[in-house]
């Protein structure tokens, strides 16, 4: 069953400024948390059970962590404990073999192109996949909350593994992480992500609207300024139905859209932008993730 919670803004300034830029919009989402957990006291950990790789530690790291990443949930102070109890099922699985690489032979000086000898290397890709299930329950309320987290891992996508560069391998096993390492890195990301969904979410930002477009965009930069976000979006959509192509106009819907809470809108026009511009604005990008980010947040399994 999904749950839509109602998004709710901050207007922390709205100032025009003089000039190209048009107007810039300082805004924060301020969205409640995505799952509500029953009112109680402190938190405690209580019983957890693991399946697959490492089960006979698995069970033990995911108390700790929800035990330190949950102690400072805020309590209601009304002396009824809320007890977490959870499961984690885990999948690891290693590609291993062979590749073929053409190298220079070390032996030969000469560096024209008759030096290179194709050696075989040996070859790793590993996956892991872990989902995590944590039940928070407390007293006077028969049915406990469930927070189901999925996280995987791909060493072919690994900055270690390949390096930031992207100049090595991607599966170099002297470069693969151990099982173990991987494991314990998402488990800790799988109970951040649960922690974040039981707390409200602030998140502060800049909005620039960018200027031309004639006088539908005109109006809607001015009522962006004054902080009309739903009346912005439709003067730039009936400017951008004028003009389908202007990336600019596309940008200012997008940023329309998602001060007024339309974060799916948001995100298809954010992403629309970035691609036509073959990757190279670092605004679109930013704003589609943080889009992406804030639909996920408001829209939770329960």
């Amino acid at each position: 069953m999904r749950t839509r919670h109602l998004v709710c803004f901050a207007l922390a300034l709205a100032s025009v400024l003089v000039g190209c830029a048009g107007p810039t919009v300082h805004i924060t989402h301020a969205l409640p948390a995505a799952v509500n957990l029953p009112p109680g006291d402190a938190v405690q950990a209580g019983r957890f059970q693991a399946v697959g790789e490492g089960s006979d530690w698995t069970a033990d790291v995911l108390k700790a962590e929800v035990a330190r990443q949950f102690a400072d949930l805020d309590a209601a102070d009304n002396g009824a404990a809320r007890i977490v109890t959870g499961s984690v099922t885990v999948e690891a699985t290693d590609e291993r073999g062979t590749r073929s690489v053409r190298r220079r032979d070390p032996s030969i000086a000469d560096r024209a192109d008759h030096a290179l000898v194709t050696v075989a290397l040996p070859s790793l890709i590993r996956h892991v996949r872990v989902r995590t299930v944590l039940a928070v329950a407390a007293a006077g309320h028969p049915a406990p909350v469930r927070l189901e987290v999925r996280k995987t891992y791909d060493s072919t996508r690994d900055p270690r593994v390949r390096s930031p560069d992207g100049l090595r391998r991607g599966d170099d096993p002297e470069h693969v992480p151990p099982t173990g390492q991987i494991i314990r890195e998402l488990l800790r990301r799988c109970v951040e992500t649960a922690r974040s969904m039981v707390e409200p979410l602030n998140v502060p930002v800049t909005l620039t609207f960018r200027a031309g477009g004639g006088e539908d965009a005109d109006a809607g930069r001015r009522a962006a300024g004054e902080g009309d976000f739903v009346a912005a979006a439709e003067h730039f959509r009936t400017a951008l139905a004028k003009r389908p192509d202007a990336a600019d106009l596309r940008l200012n819907l997008a940023a329309a859209c998602e001060a007024a809470g339309e974060f799916a809108a948001a995100e298809r026009h954010y992403r629309a932008v970035w691609k036509a511009s073959n990757g190279h604005d670092d605004e679109a990008r930013a704003g589609a993730s943080r889009a992406e980010m804030l639909q996920q947040h408001i829209t939770a399994d329960e």
